[in-house]
């Protein structure tokens, strides 16, 4: 090292720093970075879903009381679900039943001519970069795991879900 010039020792020592902080950044705090941001969406669907989850039970509460009928209730859950909106009205929910392989839309915010019909159009076969009906693998993908709600952001095409 002691050949080595003064210019070049400063260059090595700079280089080694700056391989270290990218190797730090790397290591240790990007994968700090992506954990937090899946922990905040997370958080984010569970206060989301955590709504209409409790406009449901609710309804059935009324149900059970007596206070509505059955049909009554259902419908008060899916008219005000309905009318809900998230992330400055862009973000909407559905619901479908949990028949497999391919479920009943009962309610969809923004495409109502769904309701009433069974999903099993060639245009939902996308999910997870396959031939699977979306909705299918929706239902499958809950009942498997057991997670309450799942969502799905059009416009982002990004998958949601809520252990």
């Amino acid at each position: 090292m002691k050949n080595i010039k003064i210019k070049a020792k400063i260059i090595m020592l700079v280089s080694f720093i700056i391989l270290a902080f990218v190797a730090l950044v790397g290591l240790y705090i990007a994968p700090a970075i992506r954990e937090r941001i899946t922990d905040d969406v997370k958080m984010s669907i569970k206060e989301h879903v955590d709504i209409p989850m409790s406009i449901i039970e609710e309804s059935h509460r009324m149900y059970v009381e007596g206070t509505l009928t059955d049909e009554e209730a259902r419908k008060r859950a899916t008219s005000i679900i309905e009318a809900m909106r998230y992330d400055e009205g862009v973000g909407y929910f559905w619901i479908n039943d949990d028949r497999e392989p391919i479920p009943n839309m009962i309610m969809h915010a923004t495409l109502p001519e769904l309701n009433g019909k069974r999903l099993d159009d060639a245009n939902y076969n996308v999910a997870f970069g396959t031939e699977e009906n979306l909705f299918g693998a929706f239902v499958r993908v809950t009942l498997d795991r057991m997670i309450r709600t799942t969502m799905w952001t059009i416009c982002g095409r990004s998958r949601r879900t809520r252990d």
